[in-house]
């Protein structure tokens, strides 16, 4: 996948932990990520979400790790600001993107490099605007919530389907928001 992606003019990538082995032990994981970092020709995102994967990218992972040329930073999709202040402290030098819209304010604060949301496929310049200032967050707060009220996922797709980016399909197990809900949900955004 590293070459697919360094062939396809992919500019980085974001790597999940191993999430089938939940247990398995913090070296392994390090021992892992190395082999990705050694073995990736572009830079490297790790990628941090506790709560699907069940793997955290934790301090102690990072200090096996340790510093690597391509080791660009970490997306982190926790959602809890405390994640965020710890790891925007350990990527000062590197770049800290924040998952969560709710969150794009507070990364920015923190001196983070910004965000890749779920608002942003949808949003983008909203998104841009509030990381430079321009706007509110709480305005992206009211996107995103309506976003998770619809199903993230799913609402994403038909938005996108919506603006006539393509066919934009959920797969399963997720499933496609029906006519009405969609209706709905694209009547709901633009008033946003």
């Amino acid at each position: 996948m590293l070459e697919a992606a360094a062939d396809g003019g992919y500019d980085s990538v974001l790597c999940p932990p191993p999430f089938y082995f939940r247990a398995a032990p913090v070296d392994g994981l390090a021992d892992f990520f190395r082999q990705v970092l050694d073995r990736s020709s572009l830079p490297v995102l790790l990628y941090h979400i506790p709560q699907v994967t069940g793997v955290p990218i934790s301090d102690e992972l990072l200090d096996l790790i340790g510093p690597h040329e391509r080791l660009a930073g970490v997306k982190d999709s926790s959602g809890d600001r405390a994640e965020l202040v710890r790891l925007t402290d350990r990527f000062s030098d590197g770049a800290y993107f924040v998952g969560n819209d709710h969150l794009v304010c507070s990364c920015i604060d923190a001196g983070g490099s910004g965000s890749i949301t779920a608002a942003a496929s949808v949003a983008p310049a909203l998104v841009r605007a509030v990381q430079m200032g321009e706007a509110d967050q709480g305005v992206l707060d009211e996107v995103r919530d309506l976003l998770e009220a619809f199903g993230l996922g799913p609402s994403v797709k038909a938005i996108l389907r919506r603006k006539g980016f393509g066919e934009f399909g959920t797969r399963p197990p997720l499933r496609e928001l029906n006519r009405g809900r969609a209706d709905e949900l694209w009547e709901r955004f633009n008033r946003l």
